[in-house]
């Protein structure tokens, strides 16, 4: 594996519509004139202003600003490297990837991730494998027995059990050739506050639940307890790491996604917890998902939006219930879905319910689900007596914040003249608290940006820039030879535009513009001394010899080592040239001057590169 060939980039985008792909994220993209319109999904709002123009397969944002092509909306929608979205695009199109050689950075990261997946994977069949055969979890099989759950589930889930001892898990990890710092990178262990002790198993004796991202590989777990234990809580999730974020992913959306958009559902079911989930699965309710022991975040509410524009909540009763069904409220309708609450018994969640009165029951109680504000008014009556005024001022106050929230206007306005006939105030008394609440709310978010802002300049630590190899090479050859820093001045220019788009680009223009002549060791260190900080803990690394890890060590002739090193980054830049003219030349939409003009161009560019090459 390795990077990504350009032709085989400008294939996969060539193969991709714009309309086409963004559609299928954002279901309300609605033609006006000669391009598309629709709410952005980047950032909450009421007018849309994100626009897809298919003539230039460019989309823009008037809002936020965000804007590119196909590749960037879906490597910004679903928060996926460049590599990521080129693949998942190109299998959209049946397009085959084949990739050339990569950095050594970029190798070791796509390795340390890949090993980290693998290893998920693994561990998740182990766990699964304990769960069927191992006699020590017996208890773990008549727990799920007791739920109403089997054979069949456990293997449809990949649900396993963590041995009580890590002794197996120890002796697992040796067997696949896993060490013991990859265990703790997964989560799966973690140190001891007492070095002498080890490592510390944090699953130990509880049921394992994959949790899989988009592409179906396990990326964490989530534990339930088995034996009740106060110290720790009933759940407990994987630590995020580089490839878990709780904020971002749903548990049981693998499964769910293909299955919300479709016509007999068309929303989401949203759950409180895993088992929740698979009751619902198994019972043929096919849309359940859940997030992983939080609040649902503004990430995941965008990230429903690309399926459906409705969702159901069906969280518990009790008073953590209702504050999870308000905060998920508030971020659905920032995205202007329709929110609806399944509405079940006291003490009941899903699976409970199911399990007393049948999947055809939990049927009626989605058909009947309630409009979100329909069902808190109600809910509100049972808690309090609305008739009295105090009473029904703190309910008006409590719906314009929630009212607040929503960014599609008509269901903005549905909602307040709802509510205002239901408590009897006139709907511009609830619009004045709605808009005093929006008022309130920027505010607060302005202190809190200002705090945050200043706290970043009272806490600022500089890192150094790590310059590419070869603009290090560069800047070292420039002050440790005299020979090297006459023949870089002469060449400025040139530099400059063969050292552009690099990682340390400023650096390097920095230092080539203001160097003093390297005469002797004083005057550099001098000079060093005098620069700007940043600049400084980022060229001090490469004054007298390179770091070990760079791949230019000191070299006899420095002169001819930097002209090798211009030679090198000047074919490359030309290379560059060469294919984006040539690109160009394939718009159907150019003119004959500048088709001949592109022409006379790419050959020049031909002609000096075959030159810089001899």
């Amino acid at each position: 594996m390795g990077r990504i060939p350009e032709e085989t980039i400008q294939r996969v985008i060539e193969a991709n519509d714009i309309v086409d792909v963004i559609s299928g994220y954002v279901p309300d993209l609605k033609r006006a004139g000669t391009s598309f319109k629709a709410c952005c999904p980047f950032h909450s709002e009421r007018t849309p202003s994100f626009n897809v123009t298919p003539s230039r397969q460019f989309f823009k944002c008037f809002g936020c600003g965000e804007s590119g092509n196909v590749l960037g909306f879906v490597m910004k929608l679903e928060n996926l490297t460049f590599p990521d979205a080129v693949k998942k695009l190109a299998q959209r199109a049946n397009i085959p990837i084949i990739e050339e050689e990569e950095s050594a950075s970029q190798i070791a990261e796509r390795k340390s991730r890949s090993r980290l997946i693998e290893l998920h994977n693994d561990f998740a069949k182990f766990m699964h494998e304990r769960l069927l055969k191992d006699p020590r979890a017996q208890h773990a099989r008549d727990y799920l027995n007791s739920r109403g759950f089997g054979a069949p589930m456990a293997k449809n889930w990949k649900v396993g059990w963590h041995p009580e001892a890590p002794a197996q898990v120890i002796e697992w990890a040796k067997s696949k050739g896993y060490k013991a710092k990859e265990l703790v990178a997964a989560g799966i262990a973690a140190a001891s506050d007492d070095p002498r002790r080890g490592l510390y198993y944090r699953f130990r004796n509880r049921l394992m639940f994959p949790i899989h991202n988009d592409f179906g590989d396990v990326v964490a777990f989530t534990a339930r307890q088995l034996v009740e234990d106060k110290r720790s809580g009933k759940y407990i999730n994987s630590p995020e790491t580089t490839i878990f974020k709780k904020s971002k992913v749903f548990f049981g959306l693998d499964k769910a996604r293909r299955e919300i958009g479709k016509k007999e559902y068309g929303y989401a079911l949203l759950c409180e917890g895993q088992m929740d989930v698979i009751a619902c699965h198994e019972r043929g309710f096919l849309c359940a998902i859940a997030t992983s022991g939080t609040a649902l975040t503004e990430e995941q509410a965008v990230l429903i939006k690309r399926y459906t524009k409705q969702v159901l909540l069906c969280y518990d009763s009790d008073a953590a219930g209702q504050d999870a069904n308000k905060k998920a409220f508030v971020q659905l309708a920032r995205q202007g879905l329709t929110v609806k609450v399944v509405v079940l018994p006291d003490g009941d969640d899903p699976d409970s319910f199911m399990q007393e009165h049948g999947a055809e029951a939990f049927q009626r109680a989605i058909d009947e689900a309630q409009d979100f504000f329909d069902y808190k008014i109600r809910y509100e009556a049972k808690q309090r007596d609305l008739t009295n005024a105090s009473n029904k001022a703190e309910v008006a106050a409590e719906m314009s914040v929630l009212i607040a929230a929503m960014s599609d206007s008509f269901q903005l306005q549905a909602a307040l003249s709802f509510v205002s006939t239901r408590l009897g105030m006139s709907e511009e008394d609830i619009r004045n608290a709605s808009r005093r609440q929006v008022r309130q709310d920027r505010r607060v978010l302005d202190r809190q940006q200002a705090l945050r802002e200043r706290d970043a300049e009272e806490q600022v630590v500089l890192e150094p820039i790590v310059l590419h190899d070869a603009l290090a090479a560069l800047c070292h050859m420039s002050m440790n030879s005299v020979e090297a820093y006459e023949w870089m001045q002469e060449q400025i220019e040139p530099l400059f535009s063969a050292v552009e788009g690099y990682v340390g680009e400023r650096v390097f223009r920095y230092l080539i513009s203001t160097q003093p002549r390297p005469e002797s060791p004083a005057k550099v260190l001098a000079y060093l001394d005098s620069m700007p900080e940043l600049y400084k803990i980022s060229l001090t690394p490469l004054y007298g010899h390179l770091n070990p890890n760079r791949t230019v060590a000191q070299v006899s002739d420095p002169l001819a080592e930097a002209q090798l090193v211009f030679k090198k980054l000047s074919i490359a830049a030309l290379e560059k040239q060469r294919k984006q003219k040539t690109l160009a030349l394939g718009d159907p939409h150019l003119s004959s001057d500048e088709l001949r003009s592109l022409q006379e161009e790419l050959l020049q560019i031909t002609q000096i590169l075959s030159e810089v090459k001899k």
